[in-house]
């Protein structure tokens, strides 16, 4: 139920059957604290949330009948958002851990945070190295 929970509030699919008999909904709320200027901060802002001291509160609520509904910070949103934010916020780990490798925006991530490291003087995402810092890049084809 933990799992379910978390994974809803995270922006998973609502499921009516777990609805407990003879409700008419289901409900799953939590509260995140969020760095003070994050991304996701000034995200969930954007889209009207009111966060309490660095804390947002977020809840989805299911019907039997089908259909769902996210709040974040006291206003309605798309569930889609949860995922947007969940994504910077909590990293759950599965059997399916790689899939979020699948995402160009992940990839370009990792290679930037890898290039950063390394190069951190020449690396772009966007082409091949640039500029000195006294080390020498690796090899580059076109």
């Amino acid at each position: 139920m933990v799992v379910t929970s978390l994974g809803l509030l995270l922006g998973g699919r609502a499921d009516p059957a777990l609805v407990r008999i003879g409700s008419k909904s289901a409900s799953v709320e939590g509260r995140i604290s969020l760095p003070a200027d994050s991304a996701v901060a000034v995200r969930a802002e954007e889209a009207g949330a009111e966060l309490d001291d660095a804390r947002c509160s977020s809840a989805v609520r299911s019907r039997r009948k089908g259909g769902s509904r996210a709040f974040v910070g006291g206003r309605a949103v798309p569930v889609g958002l949860l995922g947007e934010l969940a994504d910077e916020l909590v990293a759950v780990h599965g059997q399916t851990d790689q899939q979020g490798l699948l995402r160009p925006a992940r990839q370009r991530e990792a290679l930037d945070r890898y290039g950063a490291t390394r190069w951190p003087c020449r690396w772009r995402s966007t082409g091949p190295p640039t500029g000195g810092c006294g080390r020498s890049p690796p090899s580059w084809t076109s």
